[in-house]
């Protein structure tokens, strides 16, 4: 009786691929550095060949980009029309100020990546520009040009106010705390996130009607 071979071993799908390049990408940028990490050694610590990796994601600059456009969402966020929240609220909500899960700080660490290794690669500063920051100043501006018109905050510029107030809360990121504890550096974010809203908020709410106290938050 002839026994049938194991066959070829299953082929993974792209899209399998791509995660598990951008996971070792990501490990390697965070670890070693954007600098230090080489496209062969991604390629290596994935056990795939060079070509596979270049018609995936043909340079570091390309794998960088779909790492941040992947982790947008982890810094800044649009609340859902459904949750009806107050203009303080829906702030909070868009910069992830109740968020406690880990990929906050990884997010963290990646923009910190990009403080550190910008002057010897410049290209960084221009892909969290180009794929984070743009698209999220425009989001930003479309909502308080919203709010704007509902009479809900004042301002002549929505997409200027946009770029001061991702400047007031990414402005700390170059700051850092080495020996603080992982929970305490989270609660000087909240407290950096919700100092920032409410100076913000007391530029653009309409003046309070008589008698009643003026509050950002």
């Amino acid at each position: 009786m002839m026994v049938r071979g194991r066959g070829r071993p299953k082929v993974k799908t792209d899209d399998v691929q791509r995660d598990e390049i951008l996971k070792a990408a990501r490990q390697s940028f965070l670890g070693a550095g954007y600098s230090a990490t080489t496209m062969d050694g991604i390629a290596t610590h994935c056990g795939i060949s060079k070509r596979t990796l270049y018609r995936l994601y043909p340079s570091k600059t390309d794998l960088f980009s779909a790492i941040i456009k992947g982790q947008k969402g982890q810094f800044f966020r649009l609340p859902p029309p459904e949750m009806a929240l107050s203009v303080a609220d829906s702030l909070a909500f868009m910069f992830a100020m109740d968020d406690t899960r880990a990929d906050w700080e990884e997010t963290e660490a990646v923009l910190r990546t990009v403080v550190r290794e910008a002057e010897a690669c410049p290209e960084l500063k221009e892909i969290v520009r180009r794929d984070a920051a743009l698209v999220s100043v425009g989001e930003l501006a479309s909502w308080l040009a919203m709010k704007r018109d509902a009479g809900e905050v004042t301002m002549d510029d929505p997409e200027a106010y946009a770029w001061i107030l991702m400047d007031m809360i990414f402005g700390d990121l170059t700051r850092t705390l080495p020996d603080d504890t992982l929970s305490s550096q989270r609660e000087a974010r909240r407290s950096h996130i919700r100092r920032c809203i409410a100076i913000f908020l007391n530029g653009i709410l309409p003046p309070p009607s008589k008698g009643a106290p003026r509050t950002g938050t």
